[in-house]
């Protein structure tokens, strides 16, 4: 779950660290965390949450999917 964002998230992404050339930008290997999850609230605010392995990550990110639509629900009501 994102920390930091305070709004309404809107999308999650399944990331990687190499595939997408982040090592790349910032020169470094994340200390082998390398799937991630990306978080983007309705302000176009981001947030990347990673992981060691692949498995632990996807997850997670069934369980953020779960709940976005909990909330989506919650609110539709």
């Amino acid at each position: 779950m994102s920390e930091h964002l305070i709004y309404p998230i809107v999308d999650v992404l399944k990331i990687h660290w190499v595939e997408q050339d982040i090592g790349e930008y910032y020169g470094h290997n994340n200390q082998g965390y390398i799937f991630g999850i990306e978080f983007q609230d309705d302000q176009d605010n981001y947030e990347c949450v990673w992981y060691k392995s692949e498995k632990e990550r996807d997850k997670q990110f069934e369980k953020e999917i779960k709940s976005i639509k909990k909330q989506e629900r919650n609110t539709n009501e």
